[in-house]
């Protein structure tokens, strides 16, 4: 409640009204009116990351504390009952994303950066979508068990099968040869199909290929 009151420039004021004579009826009424204030305030912060494309950035820490927030005395404030009841969890372009949509990117820390980086990209050029928007961000993983998104099944076996589709015409064809050139074996794991091709030579596509390798290093 006090993270609703400095989202509002609002000083909280604390009341205590006693019940009235059934505990229970009395807090199911509290958690109406709880839930359709989250549910409120949700809608505002969504039209906020909307209105401003920076929003998110400068607000993510406030936004994990509304989603993480503590008990309060006796009472713990149920912030993401409503918030899963709605299925919102958090900010993505502006939007917020439903808890059932988003994944973990497991095994992260296994590969290198810059490889993980590349794979982004390559997935964005030849699927046309960027990947990230249903990955939940890295502190906030802990709040869902979060499907797992595996870098080899989810992530590169996509990209190698989309390009065998399209019988390697994406030019990131030539990005990810650079990388089985250096014989890296994450690479030469994850994109089997064109590994493949590179090595059977008397295959048409490996020879589109060789060639693809003779432009790069020419």
């Amino acid at each position: 409640m006090r993270l609703f009151c400095n989202m509002h420039n609002k000083q909280m004021q604390l009341n205590h009204v006693p019940h009235l004579g059934d505990v229970d009826k009395d807090q199911l009424m509290y958690n109406v009116v709880f839930d359709s204030l989250v549910k409120w305030q949700f809608k505002q912060i969504e039209l906020a990351a909307t209105e401003d494309a920076k929003w998110y950035e400068q607000n993510q820490e406030m936004l994990y504390q509304l989603l993480n927030a503590p008990p309060t005395g006796n009472v713990r404030l149920p912030i993401r009952r409503p918030c899963r009841s709605m299925r919102y969890s958090l900010i993505r372009k502006g939007k917020l994303c439903k808890w059932d949509t988003l994944h973990v990117l497991a095994e992260r820390e296994k590969y290198k950066a810059e490889d993980i980086d590349d794979l982004i990209s390559y997935y964005e050029r030849v699927k046309g979508e960027d990947i990230r928007d249903k990955w939940v961000a890295p502190h906030f993983k802990e709040f869902e068990k979060f499907a797992e998104d595996k870098v080899k099944e989810n992530v590169a076996r996509p990209i190698d099968d989309a390009l065998q589709e399209s019988n390697y015409s994406s030019e990131v064809t030539l990005d990810i040869i650079k990388h089985l050139d250096s014989k890296n074996e994450n690479w030469e794991d994850w994109f089997t199909n064109i590994n493949k091709k590179i090595r059977l030579r008397s295959s048409s596509t490996a020879l589109t290929i060789m060639i693809c390798r003779m432009y790069i290093h020419s």
